[in-house]
């Protein structure tokens, strides 16, 4: 079952928005917790993110699809948003969560000495996070 995003609170709904980074969870083959810290955009319901190919959370999730995102609390400890869904791989990023993608990392990707295009091309997967719970 997925998510009705409407029922998301805003505060939620703002940080999925805003912030850089989300702790991706993704499970071994023989059942080990592997959080991995990725960028992602949040769009129409989903988490998108963009690994390179071969990334251990692919093979991950092919042998099983489920996840946990959680978002990083302060520093008392507070604000703790997690959510469980399935991850799965995607044929294409829409073109309008690619372009939300590139304005949200822009500095970040250039940093890397990446052009929007050259970080696709090396980062080409286009993984998608259905949240099934928060």
């Amino acid at each position: 079952m997925t998510l009705d995003p409407t029922s998301l609170p805003s505060a939620v709904v703002d940080r999925l928005t805003a912030e850089s980074v989300v702790w991706l969870t993704t499970v071994t083959a023989d059942g080990q917790p592997t959080p991995t810290p990725v960028w992602f955009v949040w769009a129409q319901g989903e988490v998108w993110i963009r690994p390179r190919p071969g990334a251990a959370k692919l093979d991950h999730l092919a042998a099983g699809p489920h996840v946990a995102l959680n978002l990083n609390s302060d520093y008392a400890g507070n604000q703790v948003v997690v959510l469980n869904g399935t991850g799965e791989v995607r044929d294409a990023m829409p073109d309008t969560v690619w372009d939300t993608y590139v304005a949200k990392y822009a500095q970040q990707i250039s940093g890397l000495d990446f052009t929007p295009d050259s970080f696709a091309d090396s980062y080409s997967v286009p993984l998608c996070v259905t949240p099934t719970r928060v």
